[in-house]
């Protein structure tokens, strides 16, 4: 036995027998039905399972199906509902160990394992005990030396586990099903409410860029459907007409890791206004620093991708980065001097109809890409400059005050996911008894707390 094993055995409770798990289950493997064989694939009804599908408890519906054709005619084969079903090979056994229980008859791919109890071992007490322990059972059952993160399955078989009589399997089972049930309902809540909040801003931003902060002035058409009216005061104009656009640097990839600040594709992408410190280096000459330079005022946009929605997101500078290039997937918009304010440059091409103009006036042949010409040609509704701070300053507080309220959310969903996985470890290794745990009220407790702090 192994020290990972004792150590993990040892924190369950001493009276409960400690069973390899051989002797309590036999593995079924799976496979995957040649891709070239339309037939296998073409109005399938089977559930296929395969490591992304393993993001619920409850597996009855797939990304894949196959035919019955495939099934006869191939590696995998049907398991039972009611299976618990684990990742044996994937890239998530880096941090994570996913298992759940088929919802109904399924097969597998190559790189999932399906487990059949014996009497003495409940399909969902296993889940649970598996997703409870499984930073220490990853660390017991990985597979060292696979090109692609693996679990030995001799090594998972040969593990022990300490194992409860079938009745108070059930009860704990029962006990983490209505818990864990209350705790994912409450997370649920927690992210609708952060979408909520996205979309709440955005469409904020998307109106204030195009009518102002000040909602009795007199408005006027723009000519633009997507922009629609803007106040009687402000103009549209083509952003080619109010600074210049150029495309990024284009260097070998022997030049990254070292050299001078780098701004790349995802340093926009992710950002409203561009990191002052960034950690991308590349080794440029004085060129390309004066012809790829970031000053403050710039605006980047996203160039290229492989859909159309990444593309055009934009990110300004407030400060100028010394030395630093920016990339290649990247245009940068650099204003004539008193067109635009930064702040409100932060905002003003962040407007959801933005999205639509350049589906409508991009051609997608293999990746999508947006030229220097459709960026100048896109219409801009331009308010006056103080005008422009002050939506700018507006939108500013706002997006800080959302920000803040996401993360406060962010941190409760957080506790709550690790009280859920302390719960699930607790329960299964017998450090608490469920049916006192529910009577004295500690797990209600716990989660009211929480709903009390949803409602404040």
């Amino acid at each position: 036995m192994t020290d990972l094993q004792r150590n993990r055995l040892q924190r369950a409770r001493q009276d409960w027998p400690v069973f390899r798990l051989k002797h309590l289950a036999k593995l079924q493997g799976g496979g995957t039905p040649s891709k070239d064989r339309e037939a296998y694939w073409t109005n399938g009804d089977i559930p296929w399972v395969s490591p992304k599908d393993m993001k619920r408890r409850v597996i009855a519906d797939t990304e894949d199906y196959i035919t019955e054709e495939a099934v006869r005619e191939s590696a995998t084969s049907f398991v039972k509902a009611g299976s618990p079903l684990i990742v044996a090979r994937s890239g998530i056994l880096r941090h994570s160990l996913p298992v759940a229980i088929s919802g109904t008859r399924v097969t597998l791919n190559q790189d999932m394992k399906a487990f059949h109890v014996g009497r003495r071992l409940l399909p969902e007490f296993l889940v649970y005990w598996i997703e409870g322990q499984q930073k220490d059972l990853l660390l017991e059952w990985r597979q060292f030396g696979a090109t692609v993160e693996s679990i030995d399955v001799q090594k998972m078989m040969d593990g022990r586990i300490a194992l409860p009589d079938l009745a108070t399997q059930k009860r704990i089972a029962a006990f983490l099903d209505r818990e864990t049930a209350r705790i994912d309902e409450l997370i649920s809540k927690k992210e609708r409410l952060i979408t909520l909040l996205d979309v709440k801003l955005r469409n904020a931003i998307s109106i204030a860029v195009t009518k102002g902060i000040n909602g009795t002035v007199d408005l006027k058409t723009s000519g633009v459907d997507w922009i629609g009216e803007i106040p009687a005061h402000w103009t549209v104009m083509k952003l080619g007409y109010l600074g210049r656009c150029a495309n990024g640097i284009n260097i070998g990839g022997n030049a990254f890791g070292s050299g001078f600040p780098f701004i790349s594709y995802s340093d926009v992408y992710k950002n409203r206004a561009l990191p002052v410190t960034v950690s991308g280096l590349v080794l440029s000459t004085e060129n390309d620093r004066r012809a790829y330079s970031v000053e403050a005022g710039d605006v980047f946009f996203t160039r290229t991708s492989e859909t159309i929605e990444e593309i055009g997101f934009s990110s300004v500078c407030f400060e100028t980065i010394e030395n630093a290039v920016f990339a290649g997937f990247l245009i940068r918009f650099r204003p004539r001097k008193g067109q635009f304010a930064p702040v409100f440059s932060k905002y003003a091409f962040q407007h959801s109809g933005l999205r639509s103009y350049f589906a409508k006036e991009m051609n997608l042949i293999t990746r999508a890409s947006l030229s220097q010409n459709l960026l100048r040609n896109m219409p801009v509704a331009l308010p006056p400059l103080r005008e422009q701070e002050s939506i700018g300053h507006s939108l500013n507080a706002l997006e800080c005050k959302v920000q803040a309220i996401a993360e406060k959310t962010r941190l409760t969903v957080q506790k709550l996911r690790e009280y859920r996985a302390t719960l699930i470890t607790a329960a299964v290794t017998g450090q608490i008894d469920v049916e006192a745990y529910g009577k004295v009220g500690t797990a209600p407790a716990t989660l009211s707390r929480t709903e009390e702090e949803m409602q404040a």
